[in-house]
């Protein structure tokens, strides 16, 4: 990584064969802020270039020659994992930023790239990756006890594997009850994390924001809004614009989800069921809510399995602007004009991560 950022300037690596593009994109983030930009056409060179010199970050296309954007950002993290990787395309198909995502970039802009979104995008990863030297934070919201753990629980302890820092903010009526913050905290640990408890989902959104600011959080878990419950979307509704600047939103599956819910990201957990159960135990073990049963939490991912080889899966819907509150995903026009991608429901490797081998693997 660059050393740049003691002295204020930072370096771009900017990779765009479009010289319209690559104009215009060095233009905004000239005016932007105080940025070394190196402009090259191909992929290649981009990582001739990165091999060679320290960059604060790389802006690339995903359509390139060469080698395209997706395996240059593969062999950048390979190489340095720290180098945050900012990508655009002028796609919009699911299948295609699922694709980025799976090769490891941050962030995910769409062409025409707004300034406004370019600006907010730089402001999240080079603070990151500049001053945040510890672990990658996640953040997972709940609308009630268990319902985290059923929705994505599995995802969280695989967070923890890859040594993400994990917190869990959830709304508990008896912030007090020193029994029930006592469940709330072992069921947590189960999964390797945290816990916030607020008072009511108000008091939720000053937490969020908060831990936001704190933690720079790069993942967020919360509640589907596809969901026939008001409290649910209402948690929704909060997370959505308190987390507004997290880079990868994640939708879960709630007790209440409807039909409308449209997951495009669908993440094996086997190897993290046993965390996911224990964690279970501890609520349903209290209230015997079906919800939260053992046997339930079992179905519900073999059921979701079978958009990935029959395992057991946790389903999510990646929270891009495609999943507003309270409406369906809606079929893409101009499909039909993009080049051919894998569907829509292979699983993406969360961005981020290095391929995690199931507990009990070498």
């Amino acid at each position: 990584m660059s050393d740049s950022a003691s002295d204020s300037v930072f370096r771009i690596l900017l990779v765009e064969d479009a010289p319209d593009q690559s104009l215009l994109l060095s233009a905004v983030l000239q005016r932007l802020g105080p940025f070394d930009v190196t402009l090259v056409q191909d992929g290649v060179q981009a990582l001739e270039l990165a091999r060679g010199g320290d960059f604060d970050l790389v802006l690339t296309d995903l359509n390139l020659p060469g080698i395209d954007g997706a395996e240059l950002t593969r062999r950048l993290k390979e190489e340095f994992p720290d180098l945050p990787v900012l990508a655009a395309t002028g796609y919009t198909d699911p299948a295609y930023a699922d694709g980025a995502y799976r090769a490891g970039v941050d962030a995910l802009m769409t062409k025409p790239v707004d300034p406004e979104d370019l600006e907010a995008r730089l402001r999240e990863l080079l603070p990151r990756w500049r001053t945040h030297d510890g672990p990658a934070a996640v953040l997972a919201v709940g609308a009630a006890p268990g319902e985290i753990e059923m929705g994505c629980g599995g995802s969280l302890a695989a967070h923890h594997a890859a040594g993400h820092h994990v917190v869990l903010v959830i709304p508990h009526p008896d912030a007090d009850d020193e029994r029930a913050a006592a469940r709330l905290e072992k069921a947590a640990e189960n999964l390797g994390a945290g816990v916030v408890v607020t008072r009511s989902a108000e008091d939720m959104a000053a937490a969020l924001t908060r831990l936001s600011r704190e933690l720079l959080p790069q993942w967020a878990y919360l509640p589907s809004a596809a969901d026939r419950e008001e409290t649910r979307r209402e948690i929704h509704t909060i997370a959505r614009a308190a987390l507004a600047n997290v880079p990868t939103l994640l939708g879960y599956a709630g007790p209440g989800t409807s039909l409308d819910f449209a997951p495009d990201v669908f993440r094996d957990v086997g190897g993290w069921m046993d965390a996911k159960l224990g964690a279970l135990a501890f609520h349903h073990g209290e209230a015997g809510d079906p919800a939260t049963s053992p046997d339930f939490a079992i179905a519900h991912a073999r059921y979701w399995g079978r958009f990935n080889e029959f395992g057991e899966v946790e389903p999510f819907e990646l929270l891009d602007g495609r999943h507003a509150a309270g409406s369906h995903r809606e079929a893409d026009s101009d499909a039909a004009d993009e080049p051919s991608m894998p569907p829509p429901w292979v699983p993406p490797h969360l961005p981020g991560f290095e391929p995690l081998a199931p507990a009990g693997t070498s």
